[in-house]
């Protein structure tokens, strides 16, 4: 049930329940915040006083659970208020600190529809005689992910009707659904399921997955049905995670030509595509923050986002072609520098060398650079034509942007970085495909499908 923006209520610190102050939660701009109309018992006036967590009930009733607040501004004097900024919020029951663990984690988010592409909706077309329509809905099969020790992953199918007079409206809405072996603390549950997946769809589609809803289920947070069953409460949460705004989201509906790939081009089962995302998204995480941080955060100069894909290409490789020859040949010369010098020296000594050559002839960034298009040019073709003034543009801007307010304004640099940043964007999701299982002639056909490929080997410039 989505959540009023602005909700009244009254709050109390756990330690003191009969000390309920009025207040107002506010939901916006990616921020929870707690007016309150006073101040919690002992509060001196000192910003930055926490609360490890604050209660709460709302006028429609709801329990609430407000997790790391401290206090972010207050009025002293005859009227005082207290403000908070609230870390978490959960919706739907009372915690305390050692409750905070849970079972199971369901979310949605953009185009996960347009993503996994299945319906249970069913009608006949054209209507049978006597324009009488049939029509009806029936769950999809659940698509499930077993992960073995890390839990289970489906997407799962949730339908409804609405009836009034005149129509009838039917609607279904796939869910990502996360159930970890045994209940965890919010912290894991949300690290290992909505994150990763999250990121996967991002990917995936080439559009910033909006989380719409999150809803946990603790055993902590239950109700007995009146044949006595327990069942266990819906608790929305509500996060401050970072959020593409709503001018950046895609809102049309996404078809495949306009994804990197659709769940329908995986080649292999559901469970093989998990595993192999959560393994690429922990063995190359700093390139892939890169890469997210873009996707999700709001639009960035064109000199910003092409440095920090060259940045992210850079990271790449640095956990990618560890077997390269020129890691391989980097490698052998500093064990050949210290097989030489360490019969001669003291033990303090030979630590501190062994520390400063730590990255004493790696590659050079232009051959890292060079090694990850390569790796991938015949399958982006015509895309880099020219691996050598790739690999050196690139490195050029990467060591030149580097520097704070070292970017050029004309627009033949505009036009270049635009170039080299949709080179290097290519470069890198194209190996994360081949990481992620696909061939490379599947890979090869998925990035020739791709509209946006297709424009950006020929960019129209608008001179202005």
């Amino acid at each position: 049930m989505p959540i009023p923006n602005d909700l009244s209520g009254v709050f109390w610190l756990p330690d003191h329940p009969d000390q309920a102050i009025a207040g107002h939660l506010l939901f916006s701009g990616g921020k929870i915040r707690l007016e309150l109309h006073g101040a919690f018992a002992g509060f001196e006036g000192v910003l930055g006083t926490a609360y490890p967590l604050v209660l709460g009930i709302s006028g429609s009733s709801q329990y609430l659970t407000l997790y790391r607040a401290y206090t972010s501004g207050a009025q002293i004097g005859a009227l005082r208020r207290q403000h908070l900024s609230i870390g978490l919020g959960f919706v739907g029951a009372h915690f305390t600190e050692d409750e905070l663990y849970f079972a199971e984690l369901k979310f949605n988010t953009d185009h996960l529809a347009d993503w996994a592409a299945r319906s249970g909706i069913v009608h006949t077309n054209p209507p049978p005689e006597g324009f009488r329509w049939q029509v009806g809905f029936g769950h999809p099969e659940p698509v499930v992910a077993d992960l073995g020790d890390r839990g289970i992953v489906k997407i799962f199918y949730e339908g409804g009707i609405r009836v009034q007079q005149g129509s009838v409206e039917l609607s279904e809405s796939p869910r990502i659904i996360g159930t970890p072996p045994k209940p965890v603390d919010h912290r894991q549950l949300i690290s290992d399921f909505l994150f990763p997946f999250r990121d996967l769809l991002t990917f995936a589609t080439m559009s910033p997955a909006y989380l719409d809803e999150v809803t946990l289920f603790s055993p902590h947070a239950t109700h007995t049905l009146s044949t006595g069953a327990e069942h266990q409460l819906d608790i929305e949460l509500q996060h401050t995670f970072l959020q593409p705004e709503d001018r950046d989201r895609v809102v049309d509906r996404l078809y495949p030509n306009r994804m990197l790939f659709a769940l329908a081009d995986w080649p292999g089962e559901f469970s093989s595509l998990i595993q192999n995302w959560l393994h690429i998204s922990s063995s190359h995480a700093s390139s892939m923050n890169l890469l997210m941080g873009l996707a999700y955060a709001p639009p960035r100069w064109e000199a910003i986002r092409v440095l920090t894909l060259a940045q992210a290409l850079e990271a790449y490789h640095r956990t990618a072609f560890t077997e390269s020859s020129g890691t391989a040949m980097a490698i052998e010369s500093k064990a050949r520098v210290l097989k030489t010098v360490k019969p001669v020296l003291s033990l303090e000594d030979w630590t501190w060398l062994t520390s400063q050559l730590q990255h004493a002839g790696d590659p050079s960034l232009r051959t890292r650079l060079c090694e990850c298009a390569s790796r991938v040019a015949t399958i982006i073709d015509p895309m880099v034509p020219d691996l050598v003034l790739f690999s050196k543009g690139l490195g050029k801007v990467r060591n030149t942007y580097s520097h704070f307010g070292a970017g050029g304004s004309g627009g033949e640099e505009v036009r270049r970085d635009y170039v080299l940043e949709r080179q290097a964007y290519w470069v890198l999701v194209t190996n994360y495909l081949l990481d992620l299982g696909f061939s490379e002639e599947q890979t090869r056909s998925l990035i020739a499908r791709n509209q946006v490929f297709q424009h950006d080997l020929r960019p129209e410039w608008i001179d202005l």
